[in-house]
């Protein structure tokens, strides 16, 4: 499986921990019979969650759920 592929590449060479439990939710997604909700346990995240990044990942790939910039105030 190519996907599964580059997501073991994706996974090595992260440097940002958001980045890196997105790819590992959808990683467990793709290669285990886990639920959502399992997954969601495992990673810190909602099911909710896991599901929007399912979706993401299904209709842009690995740049799907790319970082995006967070708003707020500056410092």
């Amino acid at each position: 499986m190519e996907e599964v592929s580059a997501l073991e590449e994706a996974m090595r060479c992260s440097k940002d921990s958001k980045e890196l439990r997105r790819y590992q939710a959808v990683y467990m997604s793709l290669t285990t019979r886990m639920s959502q909700s399992e997954i969601g346990r495992l990673t810190g995240f909602s099911r909710e969650w896991v599901s929007k990044l399912m979706r993401q990942y299904r209709e842009g790939g690995l740049a799907g759920f790319g970082l995006q910039p967070q708003g707020g105030r500056r410092r």
